[in-house]
């Protein structure tokens, strides 16, 4: 019998189909994947499974017995564990405060029986942890066991993982794959949500893949490789466009000025801690450099510092040879040709109440020509830039209506068309794919290759280090708010990334110059 069997499952928002008679039975025991496109239907599937969402048709069965509805209480109590992208743990606590919060509360249920089931789970399922420790003091991957535990011990027989490796090293990647697999085989039934096709063939048995709210396939992963998955998930016409095409090896020599030269950054955190620590790096004309790293050491401040949105503590930022001044965005612009896509599209880089025509001019509103006598919106040159965006970028859905109604996807092509509009001589594309599917993420990594072909230069900052191996010529790795280490492309195996993600060197025979990213 299936441990879990959707049957018919649909649900619409506003008309719109995000499912469409999904029916789908995972056995127990066993790692299940969950591909798609964004907006294929994967996080209102998984809110219909933890109860936040009530379907309009369909029914969920665990063990052959109908699951009530809509309610996120009883598909706790049922057995129903979400470990979602943003962890929900509270950072003042410890670890074993967390888990027995999770409890429900329960007085039969203290703090010392949560830690020692914890303790057990993590045994089993080979993890290191400290239970003691605040959250707010442990590592991104220590928070993410403690997650995980967090519904083991509240009971969870279905752990659903939504990208779960978004803020781990090579590392604790592979081991949350093999921890996966262990939970399979203790009995219990694993959804991972992710657009990783790496972690797909590390821990799944079978994939099942969504697109435009329909099932399209659900096979043995023996059955199928990286390039049917790609197909799949995209459409046989567009899956031989997913691939980006890799950038050209770009050096500097004596006698050229670097687009952007950085001298001993430092620059302080929101509460004036240190954020990013002495911090040098040249870029070359026409050369992609990408920043590596878990989330959270120093990259946010430095690609704002860079884009003119915070100050620097200390230190000196030139673009092709001219020092920029500290803290002025709109000079990065004007004077510099310095464009930014920041990391979070929602909240800096859109408006999200505002249609695609006034997020284009954003940059152009307060000069002509977009901006006419008496401070009047030349509208039509407004109407006339969407239109041509919506041609070169392929932004769908953008002519009417507000951008908060695209897809993540398209909203990410606005920002980029806004960027790209200016001819920039330096792009700082900050997490620029995030959460993107597979064929959007092309496109985007496409349309930043296309630039450096002008001579333009690119800081690429990512988690995802198969895409900054595909897309960088060389490749910084920050930790604790430092450069470790820069290595080129064909330098950057997994495990000396992974090194020097942790605090670690590169081999010597391997290392650049970690304040220029000159040889050694």
């Amino acid at each position: 019998m299936p441990r879990l069997t959707l049957d018919g499952i649909a649900k619409s928002f506003g008309g719109v189909p995000a499912l469409d008679g999904i029916t789908l039975d995972i056995a127990p025991g066993t790692v299940h994947a969950v591909l798609g496109e964004n907006g294929a239907g994967k996080s209102t599937l998984m809110n219909i499974l933890s109860g936040l969402y009530r379907p309009d048709a369909g029914q969920v069965a665990l063990d052959g017995r109908p699951v009530p509805p809509g309610d996120p209480k009883r598909a706790l109590d049922l057995g129903f564990g979400m470990i979602h992208q943003h962890l929900t743990l509270v950072d003042r606590f410890t670890g074993a405060e967390n888990v027995a919060l999770a409890t429900g509360g329960r007085l039969d249920r203290g703090l010392g029986r949560a830690r020692a089931e914890a303790l057990a789970l993590a045994a089993e399922l080979g993890f290191t942890v400290d239970l003691d420790a605040r959250v707010e003091d442990m590592p991104p991957g220590m928070r993410q066991r403690v997650e995980i535990l967090k519904v083991l011990v509240r009971g969870a027989r279905i752990v659903v993982l939504d990208e779960p490796t978004s803020v781990l090293t090579p590392a604790e990647a592979l081991g949350l794959m093999a921890a996966l697999r262990r939970l399979a085989a203790a009995g219990r039934t694993v959804l991972l949500v992710t657009h990783k096709l790496a972690e797909v063939f590390a821990a799944a048995d079978e994939v099942t893949v969504l697109r435009r709210g329909r099932l399209v396939a659900t096979l043995p992963i023996g059955r199928v490789d990286a390039d049917g998955l790609a197909a799949l998930m995209v459409g046989a016409d567009e899956a031989g466009t997913v691939a980006a095409a890799p950038a050209a090896p770009s050096t500097i020599d004596g006698q050229t000025t670097p687009v952007l030269e950085v001298a001993g950054l430092d620059i302080d955190d929101d509460a004036g801690r240190p954020a990013v620590r002495g911090v040098s790096f040249r870029i070359a004309p026409g050369e992609v450099l990408g920043i590596a790293g878990v989330d959270g050491n120093g990259q946010a401040e430095l690609a704002e510092a860079l884009a003119g949105l915070r100050r620097p503590v200390a230190g000196d930022v030139l673009v092709d040879g001219v020092t920029v001044t500290p803290g002025r965005a709109r000079d990065r612009l004007t004077r510099h040709r310095v464009a930014y896509v920041p990391r979070d599209r929602h909240h800096t880089g859109l408006v999200l109440d505002m249609d695609g025509a006034r997020n284009l001019i954003l940059r152009d509103v307060d000069r002509p020509p977009v901006r006419r006598r008496f401070g009047i919106i030349d509208q039509a040159r407004a109407a006339r830039r969407l239109a041509q965006a919506i041609t070169d970028f392929d932004i769908r859905g953008a002519a009417h209506g507000p951008a908060r109604a695209l897809s993540g996807g398209n909203q990410q092509k606005l920002v980029l068309a806004r960027e790209l509009g200016h001819a920039p001589r330096l792009l700082i594309a900050e997490q620029p794919t995030k959460g993107l599917d597979v064929a959007a993420t092309a496109f985007v990594q496409r349309k930043v290759l296309d630039l450096t072909r002008s001579g333009a230069a690119v800081l690429y900052i990512s988690t995802e280090l198969d895409e900054l191996r595909m897309v960088a010529d060389r490749i910084a790795v920050m930790s604790g708010g430092r450069i470790t280490g820069i290595v080129t492309r064909a330098e950057a195996d997994p495990q000396t990334l992974g090194r020097l993600m942790g605090g670690g060197s590169a081999s010597p025979a391997a290392a650049t110059d970690p304040r220029t990213g000159d040889a050694a």
